[in-house]
C-alpha cells in the first residue's frame, strides 16, 4: 500500500509492504516480514518535537526500553546482505 500522510510540515509519502514471504530456499517460505519506506524529503524527523508524540512515549515507557527523554531506544541493524 502507499499513501501521502500528514499535513505540512509533517507530510510524508509512505510505501508499505506487508506479509512479504521470507524465502530461505527455492522450495518454500518460512515466514513473513513487513517493510516500510518513507520518502527522502520526509519530515518525520520533526515528529519527536510534537506534544502528541512525547505524550505517547511517556504512556508507552513502562513497556518498552527508552532513553532518558522516554524516546524509544534505537539499536543499529546489522547488515546481513547487500545486492547492487
Amino acid at each position: 500500500s502507499y499513501a501521502t500522510i500528514g499535513t505540512a510540515p509533517y507530510r510524508s509519502f509512505v510505501a508499505t509492504w506487508s506479509n512479504v514471504p521470507e524465502w530461505t530456499s527455492f522450495a518454500s517460505a518460512t515466514g513473513s516480514y513487513n517493510v516500510q519506506k518513507q520518502s527522502e524529503n520526509s519530515t518525520a524527523d520533526l515528529l519527536p518535537q510534537t506534544e502528541i508524540v512525547r505524550k505517547w512515549w511517556k504512556f508507552m515507557a513502562e513497556i518498552m526500553e527508552t532513553n532518558p527523554d522516554n524516546s524509544p531506544l534505537s539499536l543499529p541493524l546489522i547488515e546481513v546482505f547487500h545486492q547492487d
